[in-house]
């Protein structure tokens, strides 16, 4: 049972490794402002992701399994890494530690990255905001007014002084 645990973890990381590489190529699609990759990359994270989802239930069902089995009422899905650690058996106890490990550093590095996508994503729209106020002449908040319309304030003289 902590055996299949430990190749559950190991599938979780590889799974968070290919979002760390996507959210490289998604970098590079932003960076370039290449639209299509960047949707062609979202796409793949949209996959990735529910299969991500799928091994975090499995972790669920299997450690609600290992806790019956254990008769432990201290294992259960809430349960954090040390704990879970301090209570697995001697013979797999340091599989376990660098199976976490390992997950939890990817984890952290696809946060980091990201993080630093969504920067260049805020600044790539801000960018398109002002581009399109200058070509209108007018302004476009980020912000919404009532009923959900975009709020939108008009920057034209008033006045015609040459007449």
């Amino acid at each position: 049972m902590w055996q299949q645990l430990i190749v559950l973890l190991g599938d979780l990381t590889k799974q968070y490794d290919i979002l760390l590489k996507l959210a490289a190529k998604k970098h590079t699609a932003l960076v370039t402002v290449d639209f299509q990759t960047v949707d062609l990359v979202r796409k793949a994270e949209e996959k990735t992701i529910a299969a991500i989802d799928g091994l975090e239930k499995r972790r669920l069902e299997l450690l609600a399994f290992l806790a019956d089995a254990e008769g432990s009422q201290e294992i259960s899905p809430e349960i954090n890494r040390r704990d879970l650690y301090r209570l697995a058996p001697e013979e797999v106890k340091k599989e376990l530690l660098t199976a976490g490990n390992e997950l939890s550093a990817k984890v952290e590095a696809v946060k980091e990255a990201s993080d630093n996508n969504t920067l260049l994503l805020k600044s790539a729209l801000q960018a398109v905001t002002y581009k399109l106020n200058r070509l209108s002449k007018t302004s476009v908040d980020q912000s919404y007014g009532p009923g959900g319309s975009e709020s939108v304030t008009a920057h034209r003289k008033s006045l015609d002084f040459g007449a």
